[in-house]
């Protein structure tokens, strides 16, 4: 053996010394259970029951007297669910994005018999007329309720569309508040009364009162922002008769079919 070598086997001895185990000493240690060991304690076991430790019913919290006895789950307590009220929610937390665009609150709230204010029958079904071409009264709740009792019931006589912004109130899903603001008025006959801030929109209405006569092809021009062109209806801004607005479209508005329809909604009164 090369003196190399022989000095690698002297030091790889402690090592093969230090990990040598004596397994005959382990079982003598560590002795396991016979079968008849393990059968004798199960047998026991099943006479017996379960030690002291186990036998508590965790519903009750009583000692169980059959040591094997299964506990009984349906005599354990849950703690009590509270529910919310969904509808409770909806009422208490605005909902500033919800779009009530197209509502026609006269037409909604007749319905069931909760407003005093009626639809003309030739209007029933027209939600989108501001794009049909026609005249267009526009008023707030925050108006004089003179004002807006009297150019309702002009309005109504002449067959002309009414239009508020949004609902009355703080609660944009209910329209409790505008039907009974809608049915403080004495009509005898109501208008076309509808939601529809998109016609706000259209026709750039920043105050009101406005009356507005459009043309038959005024959605034809409607730029990105939704806005008619100015040359596709005529505007009549403040508090002023309904057929007095009427009449200074029909002399002065630059657009043909603008005065035509002008004209149309004044015949009406004339042949009262």
């Amino acid at each position: 053996m090369k003196p190399a070598s022989l000095l690698y086997g002297l030091l790889l001895l402690p090592v093969l010394a230090s990990a040598a185990i004596d397994l005959e000493q382990v079982k003598k240690d560590n002795q396991f259970p016979t079968d008849q060991e393990i059968k004798k304690s199960l047998d026991k076991l099943k006479k017996d029951g379960l030690p002291d430790l186990y036998k508590i019913d965790p519903a009750s919290g009583q000692k169980i007297t059959n040591g094997m006895a299964n506990v009984n789950l349906d005599k354990v307590s849950m703690p009590k669910q509270n529910v919310p009220d969904v509808k409770k929610l909806l009422e208490h937390y605005k909902a500033p994005n919800v779009d009530i665009s197209g509502v026609d609150i006269a037409k909604l709230a007749d319905q069931y018999g909760q407003l005093k204010v009626t639809l003309p029958d030739d209007s029933k079904d027209r939600i989108q007329d501001h794009k049909n071409g026609g005249a267009y009264l526009f008023i707030s709740s925050s108006m004089p309720h003179a004002t807006v009792e009297n150019m309702l019931g002009q309005a109504g006589q002449l067959g002309v569309s009414v239009y508020l912004n949004g609902v009355i109130g703080d609660k944009p899903l209910s329209f409790k508040e505008t039907q009974s603001y809608l049915q403080t008025f004495r009509l005898k006959k109501a208008p076309n009364i509808l939601i529809h801030p998109p016609a706000f929109v259209m026709f750039n209405i920043k105050q009101v009162p406005a009356l507005v006569v459009a043309s038959e092809d005024v959605d034809q021009g409607l730029d990105e922002s939704g806005c008619a062109s100015p040359t596709d209806f005529s505007i009549i801004r403040g508090d002023v008769p309904v057929s007095y607005a009427l009449q200074q479209v029909a002399e002065k508005s630059s657009n043909a079919n603008v005065r035509a329809i002008a004209n149309q909604k004044l015949a009406v009164l004339a042949s009262k």
